[in-house]
């Protein structure tokens, strides 16, 4: 268990006023030996930024062999506690957690294996720690359980899931914490890929008995991904969850009372259309913009296409942090777009390049 109780929300948040850094190459033996040294120099951002990709590695390597899924699984435990007594500043734990995991069977069998994390901008910048803390400010306020399954969608969202859970669990709330890898573009995964065995059933029984099941991103852009989560959830708790109650199933996905249990919400959704007016906004996938907890989708609004403002929003903005230099400059921008009629209608009328932008932002 995590003994952190010295350790209060804003003095984490306070101490995580770091750089993230997105990008790295090393075999698992040399990053394990990168840790042990950076603990010594920087322990917050070490743990932030090297320590989730141990969790990578676990998971990669965890999903394409079922026969170690649980050493694997094991190893992924240990680097979430490592994370977490970084993070509280635990520096002789932190180094006793990390020996631990030296000696674990999927670190000796696999201490050669190459992790390679590619540079992103967008995630480097949604995985910021106070973009993490203040949804994990509203996560804490609105849900009404303190006991939660965070399920994350890997690898873009590990650093900030791990501090989300961290946090909440400061907070009170009794947090399992799954990482999944559901990457329906790049590898083709038509289910989640759980890191723990048996995943599907045994978050099936925690619904039953009233936990909160809370999918976490980092960068939504389509949303096809949330939309293809749900398809899948619907399957699996149709059968894991239909036999709690004896009346039929409505329209919804899920039974009634657990759906009320079931969220999905992405960092960017929650942070960046929160600076919009509309509370919601008509048609492509509403759900997964509404800047509050975002709830389950019956299959009629799944469907939904008709409107895709907010896709080209995204995909809009998405561009914008490249262009500028100076991250903290976007959501100023931003703001000044959607207070121009002109601008913000031409902003989500169509996905635009680069070109087309500057040529809008000249008009500010």
């Amino acid at each position: 268990m995590l003994m952190a109780k010295e350790a209060s929300f804003n003095n984490i948040v306070k101490l995580l006023e770091i750089k993230v850094k997105v990008g790295h190459k090393e075999t698992l033996e040399g990053l394990v030996k990168e840790i042990r040294n950076g603990l010594k120099i920087s322990i917050h951002d070490c743990g932030y930024n090297y320590v989730p990709l141990l969790v990578r590695a676990g998971l990669d390597l965890g999903i394409s062999n079922p026969n170690e899924l649980k050493d694997a699984y094991i190893f992924i435990k240990l680097a979430i506690l490592l994370f977490e007594l970084a993070i509280t500043n635990q520096y002789d734990k932190a180094i006793k957690v990390l020996s631990d995991i030296e000696k674990t069977n999927f670190y000796q069998k696999h201490e050669k294996y190459e992790i390679l994390e590619p540079f992103d901008k967008v995630t480097e910048y949604w995985s910021h720690p106070i973009l993490v803390a203040d949804l994990a400010k509203h996560l804490v306020d609105k849900l009404k359980t303190k006991n939660v399954i965070l399920v994350n969608f890997a690898h873009g969202s590990t650093r900030a899931a791990l501090l989300l859970s961290l946090l909440l669990k400061l907070n009170g709330f009794n947090v399992m914490h799954i990482p999944v890898r559901f990457s329906v573009r790049k590898m083709g995964d038509k289910k989640f890929r759980f890191s723990m065995p048996a995943g599907e059933k045994r978050i099936a029984k925690l619904l039953k008995k009233g936990y909160v099941l809370l999918v976490v991103d980092e960068d939504v852009s389509s949303g096809m991904t949330f939309k293809n989560a749900w398809v899948y959830l619907s399957k699996v708790f149709r059968e894991h969850i239909e036999k709690i109650k004896t009346a039929a199933i409505m329209e919804c996905i899920f039974p009634e009372d657990v759906e009320e249990n079931v969220y999905i919400v992405d960092i960017k959704a929650y942070k960046v259309y929160n600076l919009l007016e509309e509370k919601r906004l008509k048609g492509f996938i509403e759900c997964t913009y509404v800047p509050v907890i975002l709830k389950s989708l019956a299959p009629s609004q799944i469907k939904r296409t008709d409107n895709k403002e907010l896709m080209n929003i995204v995909i809009n903005n998405d561009l914008l942090y490249k262009i500028l230099k100076d991250d903290k400059q976007v959501i100023s921008t931003f703001n000044k777009i959607k207070n121009n009629e002109d601008v913000f209608n031409k902003w989500k009328s169509k996905i635009l390049n680069k070109e087309e932008i500057k040529k809008l932002l000249q008009n500010l």
